[in-house]
């Protein structure tokens, strides 16, 4: 039906509300009214414009100014009458008049002359200007091979170490660009030192990932924009669209799991780190610690991929006596902690879960156990491995356990084998993070206890 069932915003009204320029265009078929519109746009000094063009859906055809010209397709019938209506002779389908290639030859044929004056204009200023012509190709490119010199001592929220780690490079990445919807003291997502870099989007996650999204599309900024991870399902389809376009945005989720405690059912995720892995092209990090979270941004900056970065609330310790592996292998997406020679059987974890796998094998060991333990920040990153790798990580015959604070399904699947899996395939708890953890027997003790009943 008519739109103005829903509709009945006067959007002229509502932009000029907004302080922004309107111009009108009253016949949207006027390509020298619609031009002239353009350019007085462009001249526009005080804000931004809107420019509201009239025209009728399904113009010229029998479905003219009806809904049925958006979903039904036109018959062979109706599309000739269509033409005679639009005074189109030829009735050849996708004919192009000669004087229509005339017109785009010669718009080609001026506009490759100014975009070679352009480039010789471009290599002149490389020539004097080196350092700025540097700086310009790091925003046209928004990829860096920047080494992060974080100090880290001490257990941290990895949101914590992602907010020290994204103001230690905020003068290298002078592209990035980014906001919260409207929870930038909780997702730590504010560049203290430049506040213009800071976008507040407020509680509209919808829009906030189409924003970032159109930003990206631009070119010149990356684009980063933060909720917390149960919020997700508000932003799926920008980030559906993000990975569909092979565009770059940084979606940062915090408050990654159950460990949100006492705020309960409605703000811990469950569903939503395995749902970010299932859409194609996207890929997922969810670091164990400080030294993850710092090598997951250095991995951003140098990577053109949609990504999904997900971090902690709560403090997490740090993998120092670890560090050399999570600083080797952490690109490969997944890599040996604990390797043990003839290991008996392989934990596989993420995030936070890493330092529970660390504690079970060290107490499986106490009962004669040879327990590898196995970090895998991010899946999609490992799974573009060569063979080698993967095959050496997910060593043949030998059982998989895998933890992690979320759902248990599809685990089997990506692995290509049977595992055990310890997660949380029910909704949550309101009770203090260790509570919580107990009644999803997601602790060290009863993670070992149930894998010796199984060996």
């Amino acid at each position: 039906g008519s739109t103005d069932i829903t509709f009945t915003e006067n959007v002229e009204k509502r932009f000029k509300s907004q302080n922004w320029n309107v111009i009108n265009v009253e016949d949207g078929y006027n390509m020298a009214e619609v031009d002239k519109a353009i350019r007085k746009a462009k001249k526009s000094e005080d804000g931004p414009t809107i420019i509201i063009v009239k025209t009728h859906i399904g113009y010229k055809s029998s479905k003219q100014d009806s809904n049925k010209a958006h979903g039904e397709p036109l018959s062979p019938e109706e599309v000739m009458k269509t033409r005679e209506n639009l005074g189109w002779q030829n009735k050849e389908a996708f004919y192009i008049p000669d004087e229509i290639k005339e017109y785009f030859k010669k718009i080609s044929t001026k506009k490759s002359k100014s975009f070679k004056k352009w480039i010789k204009k471009l290599e002149e200023y490389k020539i004097k200007y080196p350092q700025d012509y540097q700086k310009f190709e790091n925003f046209l490119n928004m990829v860096s091979d920047i080494k992060i010199e974080a100090d880290f001592e001490k257990e941290i929220a990895t949101r914590e170490a992602s907010y020290k780690i994204l103001n230690l490079i905020a003068d290298r990445a002078e592209y990035l660009y980014g906001g919260s919807a409207d929870l930038a003291p909780s997702t730590k997502t504010k560049i203290d030192l430049y506040t213009e870099r800071n976008f507040h989007f407020g509680i509209r996650e919808h829009a906030m990932g189409g924003i970032v999204n159109g930003i990206t599309l631009h070119g010149g900024i990356r684009a980063f924009c933060s909720t917390f991870l149960v919020f997700l399902d508000y932003m799926k389809t920008p980030i559906r669209l993000a990975s569909m376009m092979k565009i770059a945005p940084i979606f940062i989720f915090t408050h990654d799991s159950i460990a949100v405690g006492e705020d309960g059912p409605t703000h811990q995720p469950i569903e939503h780190i395995m749902s970010l892995r299932l859409i194609p092209d996207l890929i997922a990090i969810r670091p164990a610690d400080a030294f993850e979270t710092q090598k997951a941004w250095e991995y951003i900056l140098k990577t053109q991929k949609t990504i999904a970065l997900l971090l902690t609330r709560q403090k997490v310790p740090l993998l120092t006596d670890y560090k050399k592996s999570v600083f080797d292998n952490f690109e490969k997406g997944a890599y040996y902690l604990i390797e043990k020679e003839n290991p008996d059987k392989i934990i596989i974890a993420t995030g936070s879960e890493v330092h529970i796998a660390i504690e079970v094998s060290k107490m499986l060991s106490q009962e004669g156990l040879n327990i590898s333990v196995v970090s895998m920040p991010s899946y999609e990153i490992f799974s573009a491995q060569d063979k080698n790798w993967k095959e050496y990580i997910l060593k043949k015959g030998v059982p998989k356990i895998v933890i992690e604070a979320g759902r248990t399904q599809g685990w089997s699947d990506m692995l290509g084998e049977k595992a055990k899996v310890f997660g949380v395939d029910s909704f949550g708890k309101s009770a203090p993070e260790k509570d919580v953890y107990s009644f999803f027997e997601l602790t060290a003790e009863k993670i070992s206890e149930k894998i010796l009943k199984i060996s």
